[in-house]
């Protein structure tokens, strides 16, 4: 049964519809087609059926994005194709970017913000280093994940959800003479090429920490066709690269084989049906046929007799190709995400779901091996129970994904409230692994420690990259402190194991501006190194020599000479010592001399000293200061005293602020 519900959310049920058909593909298209006339019975949803409505079937939304009226005789008459409201998130615009190296949980958190679509990650990805990722709308962005990361996705309800490869690999035969009805074969050769190089991580002069190139055996029949190259900041290995390019090239011709076959399921046979992503046996005689391959599209007839159509191929179906239908301003491929608004949490959403399949199965119970639930409109879902435990199966019984036996529970997806245990561990079995245990979180990656939170203490460990001789040690740790002669006197501690510890601003993934610094290599002294100051009102070093405190330098800036110098240092400050051997007249009271100075921006202060046996006798004071010096006075205190040398020591301070 089909509901409708337009814009303006009225909502009836539609019949008298015919020719349904549901067509799938692999990281692709989720369509749904039909033909309705209007008759007594449906004229009261007839006219919902209009452009960009909504028609639920089967537990899964589609939104029309095709619609043709026309006559037959005086019946009105409508086909209809819509897309599954998954593709609406396309009209949700990311405007912000992100960069660094992300899991495929970042990214998707990144991409489907605001669109209303929740997700889970069912199998293990790699972290992927992205630059500028965003600015672009929610669709081609979920389109980029899905070519960085490797993934296929598939939809349950209001749910996406993310494998590695999407479907199982089953038994199941399509087979000349047996389930096989009609069968075509296209080859293409498109995309085909044999020649393909790859760049890893860069180096700053430009060059590559790793390259590699390869050309297919498929160049000795179809000459050397190059690729686009590829360009991958995580690799740093060429032997990795060069798989990795290898994966990436279309080295055989392109070729789909489209079937109708008998769904023997439908008729009465308790047999499995192939699901989309399956992966399956094709023996076809004729053609000389007799292959493994993968079914990439199904289109099926739900509500009739009608043949499955079939299409298996050895390529992968881009997300890109759905996009062909939809233009937008400024976007060349477009794809399509689903913005259906959840009206439930996760977990109510995921009861709801379990509720709605166990009220509305329609089951058969047989007795083999215990007892064996085989859902009669899908012999697919199969539920096993014996005394060995419970299994659930979606491929016919060859595999129970979702199992409890006496040695635990295993599951692809667990959606839980509360989760209680004593040790939770995700494992995906290549050294990757966090641990929640006795209150602590404990996460490794390559087998390495990389961060523990326990005992009050969060601790972090070096990944000894780039270090020739890497000892995968404790870093820093960052925890609670108090003073074990004054256990009151409490605060907030950050312990260092290794050379410095610096305060940076992050400018790429791989460089960063240092902003402050703590050298503690030398255990007898630690310094301090900056890029940029900022001179506060007071600021103090303070040394510490057997327990008592002493100030080893001080700098102090009044409010008045900050508002008159513009409140800030841009540069570090100066304190320039210097030596003038003045020159005097023994009989002159006031005289003077020009100080220079380059290389100043600008000059907060100036000291002047006499010094020596005749100082008594004199005083001197700067005038005139200024970045490019300043004019030295020298006064004789009582102009009648009699001094018989010509020159006097004086001692110069200088406080400035150097050029740029």
């Amino acid at each position: 049964m089909l509901v409708v519900t337009d814009l303006q959310e009225r909502t009836e049920l539609l019949t008298d519809y015919k020719d349904l058909a549901r067509k799938h593909q692999v990281n692709g298209e989720r369509s749904l087609s039909f033909t309705v006339f209007k008759t007594e019975r449906n004229e009261h949803a007839f006219d919902l059926v209009k452009e960009e409505s909504v028609i639920e079937y089967d537990g899964h939304s589609y939104r029309i994005k095709q619609l043709e009226e026309l006559a037959v005789g005086a019946v009105p008459m409508k086909r209809v194709r819509a897309d599954h409201v998954f593709f609406d998130i396309i009209d949700v615009y990311q405007y912000n970017t992100i960069s660094g190296t992300k899991t495929i949980s970042e990214a998707l958190s990144f991409a489907l913000n605001g669109t209303g679509i929740s997700f889970i990650v069912v199998d293990s990805f790699p972290s992927v280093p992205l630059e500028n990722f965003g600015d672009d709308n929610a669709a081609a962005l979920f389109q980029k994940i899905l070519e960085l990361y490797g993934a296929e996705f598939d939809l349950v309800g209001n749910e996406v959800r993310l494998y590695k490869q999407i479907g199982s690999n089953t038994d199941f035969q399509f087979r000349y003479k047996h389930n096989i009805k009609t069968l075509s074969k296209t080859i293409k050769t498109d995309n085909l090429s044999t020649y393909i190089k790859g760049f890893g991580k860069q180096n700053d002069d430009g060059t590559y920490v790793a390259t590699a190139e390869y050309t297919s055996p498929m160049a000795a029949i179809f000459g050397i066709r190059h690729a686009k190259p590829v360009y991958d900041e995580r690799f740093t290995n060429n032997e990795s690269l060069l798989e990795y390019i290898k994966s990436k090239l279309q080295d055989t011709p392109e070729i789909s084989i489209t079937i109708d076959f008998v769904d023997l399921a439908k008729a009465g046979y308790p047999l499995p049906r192939p699901r989309l992503g399956d992966t399956v046996y094709l023996i076809y005689e004729p053609l000389g046929i007799d292959i493994t391959t993968r079914i990439m599209e199904i289109t099926d007839y739900p509500e009739s007799d009608r043949s499955p159509e079939v299409t298996l191929a050895n390529f992968k179906q881009t997300f890109a190709d759905v996009s062909i239908r939809y233009t937008k301003s400024e976007i060349e491929k477009i794809y399509n995400e689903q913005t259906g608004r959840i009206r439930y949490t996760v977990l109510d959403e995921a009861v709801k779901q379990a509720t709605e399949a166990l009220q509305s199965a329609q089951t058969e119970l047989k007795f083999e091996n215990g007892i064996l639930a085989i859902d009669k409109n899908d012999p697919n879902n199969i539920v096993l129970f014996n005394s060995a435990g419970i299994g659930i199966s979606d491929d016919g019984g060859q595999t129970f994904k979702t199992a409890m036996t006496g040695r635990g529970i295993v599951a692809d997806v667990v959606t839980a409230g509360t989760l209680r245990g004593i040790t939770v561990v995700s494992d995906d079995g290549a050294g990757n692994t966090v641990t929640i245990e006795n209150g602590g979180f404990f996460s490794r990656q390559y087998g390495r420690n990389m961060v523990e939170i326990t005992n009050y203490k969060t601790i972090f460990y070096d990944p000894g990259d780039y270090d020739p001789t890497p000892d995968y040690g404790i870093t820093a740790t960052i925890s609670s402190e108090w003073k074990e002669n004054n256990p009151e006197y409490r605060g907030f501690g950050i312990i260092g194991y290794k050379n410095y510890f610096s305060i940076s601003k992050m400018l790429t993934e791989f460089t960063s501006l240092p902003l402050f610094q703590i050298d503690y290599d030398n255990p007898t002294h630690a310094s301090i190194w900056t890029d940029e100051f900022y001179a506060p009102k007071k600021s103090f070093l303070v040394m510490k020599n057997n327990g008592a405190a002493n100030y080893a330098a001080a700098v102090a800036t009044d409010q008045d000479v900050a508002n008159k110098y513009g409140g800030h240092l841009s540069k570090n400050a100066l304190i320039y010592l210097d030596y003038w051997r003045f020159n005097i007249d023994p009989n002159a009271h006031y005289q003077y001399g020009t100080y220079t100075m380059a290389d100043a921006k600008r000059v907060y202060a100036v000291f002047a000293q006499p010094t020596g046996s005749h100082a008594a006798f004199y005083n001197a004071r700067a005038y005139s200061i200024s970045p490019n010096g300043f004019t030295l006075y020298v006064t004789k205190n009582d102009p009648s005293t009699v001094v018989t040398v010509s020159a006097i020591d004086i001692q110069i301070m200088i406080i400035y602020e150097p050029e740029d």
